[in-house]
């Protein structure tokens, strides 16, 4: 058993709800739209590699409970291996209810993280993670993601962290990867700062040789070698931004599995965030690598 990239990090089932806009308190709405999906920062950022062509397998916890069947039968459609995921007797699998404005596709979400955050840290495949490319990590199951990148690094393999909520023990995680790709709620948060140089300054100061952040409608920006660079979002139509972030990182790695520069792995992470925005959910919009090439080739002839 082995692939390419190898995730430990949370997976869900969506509850996604469509409304004319986000609720106010003692404010009843009309639902526009009801569906089911599947997320979770590392899951949704396996699925998207996959998807592109590259071997992935899941290290997570779920329980044995009709979520944790549906998550999974889900991640094996996607061709993420699941072998390593960690079936807890009696335990919920996570969920979330997510409330999409129908206006500009930016969503509120309710969060019960069931037993995800519960993986053991004597259980991490050691052979699985020494002989991957990659090990992507979102910072739950701490001691289990601190073990992973330790056996990581150790094996030399590249370690990337989806840093999207301050959590305990993300200082310690930090200093183990080699890539950080932050939201940029936890890198101000992180740094004490709402400049975004600083705060990446900041992050890259603790380990990382690719310090990154992404902006959402502004688009992400990374350090590298001392040297920023900016990349804006695409223009789409936007039906939904659950999964824009996780999908960009997992072609985020994918542009630094084929050892492009920089400045082309950010194009490239973008546009696919961009097209994961126009499908409802977080999943249902991720492109094949032709359809991420046929969207730039369609951007650079406007």
């Amino acid at each position: 058993m082995s692939a390419e990239v190898v995730g430990l990090g949370m997976c869900t089932v969506d509850k996604l709800v469509t409304v004319p806009h986000i609720p106010h308190a003692d404010e009843s709405l009309p639902m526009y739209g009801y569906a089911e999906d599947f997320g979770g920062p590392v899951a949704t950022a396996l699925c998207t590699l996959a998807k592109l062509g590259v071997t992935t397998a899941l290290v997570g916890g779920i329980g044995d409970d009709e979520f944790g069947r549906d998550i999974k039968a889900d991640l094996e459609r996607a061709n993420v291996d699941v072998s390593p995921l960690q079936i807890l007797p009696g335990r919920r699998s996570a969920f979330s209810v997510i409330l999409v404005d129908s206006e500009s596709g930016d969503r509120s979400i309710l969060f019960n993280p069931g037993c995800s955050f519960e993986v053991a840290a004597d259980r991490v495949p050691r052979d699985l993670m020494a002989a991957a490319r990659v090990v992507h990590l979102d910072g739950s199951s701490i001691e289990a993601a601190i073990e992973a990148a330790t056996i990581a690094r150790k094996a030399g393999v590249r370690v990337s962290l989806d840093a999207g909520a301050m959590m305990p023990g993300m200082d310690n995680l930090i200093k183990l990867c080699d890539v950080v790709v932050a939201s940029q709620e936890f890198a101000s948060q992180l740094a004490g700062t709402n400049d975004e140089e600083s705060a990446l300054r900041a992050v890259a100061a603790m380990g990382p040789g690719i310090a990154g952040m992404t902006l959402g409608a502004d688009g992400s920006i990374c350090l590298v070698n001392d040297e920023i660079v900016r990349q804006p979002a695409f223009e789409v139509k936007v039906v939904d931004t659950t999964g824009a972030g996780d999908s960009y990182h997992g072609a985020f790695i994918y542009g630094l599995l084929q050892g492009w520069d920089i400045a082309k792995v950010m194009v490239f992470a973008s546009a696919v965030a961009a097209m994961d925005c126009t499908r409802m959910g977080g999943r249902a919009g991720l492109p094949t690598r032709a359809e991420v090439d046929a969207f730039l080739e369609s951007v650079a002839e406007r």
